[in-house]
């Protein structure tokens, strides 16, 4: 099956938070709403993010602040 790299959508939540489940088992679940606040809502600005997918399941994801520097 092909993989797909694209930039994070409105609709991916729930993709993203079921390869966060498989991938740490033994940490405490995140919720939806912690996801929302963290890529909809931050206050730092949005976050740069990166699925990779697998048919519809996400194998990988990728999630960063940029942090603006004056140098």
């Amino acid at each position: 099956m092909a993989t797909e790299i694209r930039a994070f959508q409105a609709g991916d939540e729930d993709r993203v938070l079921a390869l966060h489940r498989e991938a740490f088992p033994d940490h405490p679940v995140r919720g939806r709403a912690h996801l929302d606040w963290k890529f909809h809502r931050n206050p730092a600005g949005p976050p740069e993010a990166m699925l990779a997918l697998q048919g519809e399941r996400c194998v990988a994801f990728y999630g960063c602040l940029p942090i603006r520097c004056m140098l």
